[in-house]
């Protein structure tokens, strides 16, 4: 479900529970939660045995980014615009990280790693121009 989707779907259910904003704020925390499963499934199937963020480090990183695009190439062509979103999400999360590490990396591994985003964005617009 796209963020918008969501968002509609929020209002709708806040028309409805104007008088029960216990009732709004489960709705809410619901929806938030799906999305957070949604995104580190995402997580999961991206970067494989890197998907706990937390514990990449340095000396993985540069790999990290290239499991990544090896599996962003092979799925991205079935994606839905949510997907896109979730794959988004796990490219932030890896981008903040790479920041964390950022000057402690190689001058190499920053250069794999900007390479890496670039192909992400290209390939995002590529498919954004297809529809």
């Amino acid at each position: 479900m796209t963020f918008a989707v969501t968002v509609i779907l929020f209002f709708v259910q806040v028309e409805k529970a104007a008088l029960y904003p216990t009732k709004l704020l489960q709705i809410a925390t619901t929806a938030i939660v799906q999305e957070e499963k949604d995104v580190m499934r995402m997580q999961r199937k991206l970067l494989g045995p890197y998907h706990d963020i937390r514990a990449i480090t340095t000396s993985n990183i540069s790999h990290a980014h290239a499991i990544f695009m090896q599996n962003v190439r092979a799925r991205y062509s079935n994606w839905t615009e949510t997907d896109w979103e979730n794959a988004q999400a796990v490219m932030y999360r890896l981008t903040r990280k790479s920041e964390s590490l950022y000057r402690i990396m190689s001058v190499s591994d920053r250069a794999k790693i900007k390479a890496v985003q670039n192909e992400f964005r290209e390939l995002q617009e590529k498919t954004n121009n297809k529809t």
